[in-house]
């Protein structure tokens, strides 16, 4: 639910609608990117269900 809203507000500030088919695969691939860049603030629990 984070992901989403902060995906929202990159595209508010783009001046964009997400289309929700957008939606998901983006928030895979800023997960992906944060689980790079921060190195692991997320819980076990919600890494697990990133993973699956």
């Amino acid at each position: 639910a984070l992901q989403k809203q902060e995906i929202e507000e990159l595209y508010a500030r783009m001046g964009k609608v997400p289309p929700p088919c957008i939606v998901s695969p983006a928030a895979m691939l800023s997960s992906r990117q944060r689980r790079l860049s921060k190195g692991g603030n997320f819980p076990s629990s919600r890494r697990n269900s990133l993973q699956r």
